[in-house]
């Protein structure tokens, strides 16, 4: 950004140069969000027919192949691009005044360096700077050997003035060349650094092309970045464009990653501004000329054409004829290029823009929802017979020789053609019982009968068909404490029904002001933002949810470097809001729950309010899709895969806000976490009675919900399990809704659910972390999970109107949790004491099957009261034989029609659930 805070006077016309186009930028910006979530190319974007002919012409291809390569490079371009970054960058150095950083530079045509002019503005000053290459990190995190040059000036020196001045018709661009000694004092030639040669001629963008930045930020070794780059608005003199960048980066190249040409001198963030464009900080207060960097909000990035910096060159005539002869040097490729381009597009095929957006919507070949159907195929494959390979989970011995024994028996019995490995590589411990994932031919049997034939192997302890399974995440059906996620409501705000309820019963809201009882839940907490430190990436938390989706309220707050999506196996976790099979209402949920942990404290949604606990902190959310949907979770494999992924990036929590019903998976994948002393805190759960998976499970931590009296949100799962109670009815979180025209607002609204409980525990979770860093180093593995839970309960509040029992300590208390000394560590037991895993998988591999055809046709039938969708897919493969006399075993009221749990009335299929359940869980 700015790297020239001593010169408010820098930064004032800086900011008065863009205001005038910032209402533009704005609308253009919410064009790039609009076709992102509408999932269209960024192509899209583009708006100069002359600027995409030219483009495809710098295409060395067949013209269809051009086009089809332009409207894609979003999503792929030749790797060979990415070694022409790479050499580019030796091309940039940072500048140094009096050996202190400055700016960032780059080289051309042999030994002219490019900066702004805000970086260097006059010959007097270059006797002072020197320009510093490869100031960077090799492979072993080492800095390599920089080398400097002095300035020149006398060689040759432009500059443009950044401000504008009537007397001088090159001020007003802000940028300077100036030469570069031939030789410096270490007998470094200037000729060895490799330069480049800038073209000035349109079409080396388009709208929504990438841009990097190789940049020098705050000084620091040679950096880009990779994320969010799109160039998206435009003015006479500037681009616009997302990439990131710090002080220190003014002056950097800007580099379009399609053509791999310098498109701009990086020049400035774009800071967000008020009605009358004066700009703000991070807290909504009005910069001053003093504001540090780092306490502005910034909405984008500005460069410099290079085409407008050539353009005033060639205005330019110097009296010095040695200056002359380098303009023209600089100008030569710029020359060369217009008249070959001006041939191409003469001589290809005429096409208009409009006819290229429409083709490109087709190309981006989007999935399709058929009939609302929820189960997806990608379970189940076809083998080389044309016959189906299913998944399976089995838990068995990790150690070679039971390995290949289990190898050996499934190919005597079923051939060849089935794959087996560990479910979690990375945690996985040798001698110990580790899950697997099997994906074998069923023989054309029911997969449930076939995971029953697995366990006559006796290198297996249990086996389970990875069948898919319904979530417990926002279901509620109950008229009176229906989440608004469920509602369908055409408008976002429901402020009026929670104040009825709340205006005269509730401390946190009788009396306060909307911006106070928008934030009820942190007075709930009994959290004022006490610790104010940068937390950052130092305790690391990870979310298992449905994926990040764009929402102001979040922007700039999920760690996407770090996402991952476990559903569709890529590095985007975004959550797919094209392809819902319900409402929109429906999408969103792991931004929602997110916001409590890390939402911003201002934003442009509909009716602001609220924030994240952490947001001060700096702490950035990772974003894991675990599930499809709020529906559907998928395969367990997913999770077991995103619980490996978490514990190899170092998580110290996870949040998850979302209900399973108890598998031994999740019984397994509770412990592995557990013993790596990793905090994971979960939803107790919704309306479903008893606490659901995982946080049913002893090395979880389970949290109800409450409401804005501190009485019990009568949908909140509770019984002994149960660690502590947080807000969880009427948290006022984001929400989404899709306009007819299929664009989005975005706003905010009350909703419930002990998912939105659950985040406040995880984000105590983190200041607990981080507030007793020290004094944790002497605890290992479960310690500090149990250090924490017995904290928790010692610190929770009394004072409430909740039930005597099954809520837990009591409510989360954070400044007293703070505040609370640790427990002695070799006090602390192991929740997991005199487990008998045989016994366990034994209850599991007796009644798992039937407890989680159980647990789908009660969620189904829950989520048919709520949506009145009655096609949603029954099961595609009946119990077994033997969950069947399972499931008649345990029927109250003396019924056996497994149909009778289809039908939310009868809490017959409840009931039968958890006497199942209580089968497993206390055998």
């Amino acid at each position: 950004m700015f790297n020239s805070l001593n010169s408010g006077e820098t930064k004032a016309v800086i900011v008065d140069k863009l205001a005038n186009q910032y209402d533009q930028m704005i609308r253009d910006q919410k064009k790039l969000e609009k076709v992102r979530l509408l999932n269209y190319p960024l192509i899209n974007l583009e708006d100069d027919q002359k600027r995409f002919e030219t483009r495809i012409a710098r295409e060395d291809l067949n013209f269809r192949l051009g086009i089809e390569k332009i409207t894609g490079e979003n999503d792929l371009v030749d790797i060979v691009n990415l070694s022409k970054v790479l050499q580019i960058s030796k091309s940039v150095c940072r500048i140094l005044y009096n050996n202190q950083p400055l700016g960032s530079g780059f080289l051309i045509n042999g030994n002219i360096l490019m900066t702004n002019n805000h970086v260097i503005s006059s010959v007097e000053e270059c006797a002072n700077i020197k320009a510093e290459f490869f100031y960077e990190i090799d492979e072993e995190g080492r800095i390599l050997n920089p080398i400097q040059f002095r300035l020149e000036p006398e060689t040759f020196f432009f500059t443009s003035d950044i401000q504008k001045k009537t007397e001088d018709e090159f001020s007003g661009l802000d940028f300077t060349m100036v030469a570069l000694e031939e030789l410096n004092a270490r007998g470094k030639k200037i000729a060895d650094i490799p330069s480049l040669e800038i073209d000035g001629n349109a079409g080396k963008i388009t709208k929504g092309g990438t841009c990097i930045i190789i940049q020098h930020p705050n000084g620091q070794p040679k950096k880009t970045s990779l994320n969010n780059n799109s160039f998206f608005s435009e003015t006479q003199d500037l681009i616009m464009y997302e990439t990131d960048s710090l002080s220190g980066s003014s002056g950097a190249p800007v580099t379009a990653l399609g053509t791999c040409e310098i498109v701009a001198l990086h020049q400035t963030g774009v800071p967000k501004m008020d009605e009358n464009k004066r700009p703000l900080t991070k807290s909504g207060a009005i910069a001053s000329l003093d504001t540090p960097d780092d306490e502005i909000e910034w909405v984008a990035n500005a460069g410099i054409r290079i085409s407008r910096i050539l353009e005033f060159l060639q205005k330019k005539n110097f009296d010095d004829p040695a200056h002359n002869v380098k303009k023209s040097e600089i100008l030569a490729r710029t020359n060369k290029i217009k008249k070959e381009l001006k041939e191409v597009v003469k001589n290809q095929p005429e096409i208009f823009l409009t006819q290229v957006k429409d083709e490109a919507k087709k190309l981006k070949n989007p999935v399709s929802v058929i009939d609302n159907q929820v189960l997806n195929t990608k379970n189940v494959v076809d083998t080389a017979d044309g016959s189906k390979k299913f998944p399976f989970i089995i838990l068995a011995k990790n150690n070679p020789e039971n390995f290949n024994n289990l190898e050996t028996e499934l190919t005597l019995n079923y051939g060849k053609d089935f794959d087996l490995y560990l479910a979690t590589p990375v945690s996985a411990k040798e001698d110990e019982e580790e899950l697997f994932v099997l994906n074998i031919s069923a023989e054309g049997k029911n997969p449930n009968e076939f995971a029953r034939e697995l366990l006559s192997l006796e290198e297996i302890i249990h086996a389970e068909y990875d069948s898919e399974i319904y979530l417990n995440m926002e279901v509620a059906y109950d008229d009176e404490f229906k989440a608004f996620e469920s509602s369908g409501s055409k408008d976002f705000n429901n402020e009026k029904h929670f104040l009825e309820l709340y205006s005269q019963s509730s401390k946190y809201v009788k009396g306060k002001t909307k911006e106070d009882y928008r934030q009820w839940n942190w007075k709930a907490v009994n959290y004022n933002g006490g610790i104010t430190n940068i937390i950052g990436n130092s305790v690391k938390i990870v979310q298992f949810d449905t994926g990040y989706s764009h929402h102001p309220k979040n922007y700039g707050s999920f760690d996407l470097t770090e996402d991952y999506d476990f559903v569709d196996d890529d590095d985007n976790s975004r959550e797919e809001e094209h392809h819902k099979i319900f409402t929109l209402a429906d999408a969103g949920h792991g931004a929602r729950t997110g916001s409590i942990i890390i939402g911003n404290p201002y934003s442009d949604a509909e009716e602001n309010g609220n924030c994240g606990l952490l947001n001060q902190n700096g702490v950035k959310l990772i974003p894991y899709r675990v599930a499809q949907d709020v529906i559907i979770i998928g395969r367990q494999e997913e999770l077991a895969k995103a619980v490996d992924a978490a514990i190899a990036t170092g998580a110290k929590v996870i949040t998850t806000s979302m209900g399973l019903p108890p598998t031994m998976t999740t019984y397994n994948l509770a412990k592995k976490v557990y013993e790596k002393g990793i905090i994971w805190c979960c939803a107790a759960g919704n309306e479903v009675k008893e606490v659901v998976a995982p946080a049913v499970h002893p090395g979880t931590i389970a949290v109800a919900a409450s409401n804005p009296d501190d009485k019990e949100w009568k949908g909140s799962c509770r019984g002994e399990a149960v660690d502590i109670t947080a807000p969880g009815m009427h948290v006022y979180v984001p929400k989404s809704l899709k306009e007819d025209s299929g664009l989005f607002r975005y706003g905010m609204a009350y909703g419930h659910g002990t998912s939105y409980a659950t985040p406040h525990v995880s984000s105590a979770a983190v200041l607990w972390l981080y507030k007793n860093r020290e004094d944790l180093k002497a605890y290992h593995g479960y310690q500090v999970v149990e250090a924490f839970r017995t904290s928790l309960k010692d610190s929770a509040r009394t004072k409430h109107s909740l039930p005597s029992k099954d809520f837990g300590a009591g409510i989360l208390d954070v400044d007293k949790l703070l505040k609370t000394n640790l427990p002695v560590a070799s006090s602390l037991n192991n929740a997991y004491n005199g487990e008998d895993i045989s016994r366990i998988a034994m209850g599991f591999r007796t009644v798992g099957e039937s407890l989680k055809m159980l647990w789908n046709g009660i969620m189904r039938s829950i989520i048919k009261g709520v949506k009145n969708e009655e096609s949603l897919q029954d099961e595609e493969y009946e119990m077994s034989d033997h969950a069947k006399k399972i499931v008649r075993r345990n029927t109250f009221m003396g019924r056996t029609d497994t149909e009778s749990i289809s039908n939310r009335e009868e809490n017959e299929s409840f009931a039968t659930f958890n006497a199942i359940r209580d089968k497993v869980l206390t055998p």
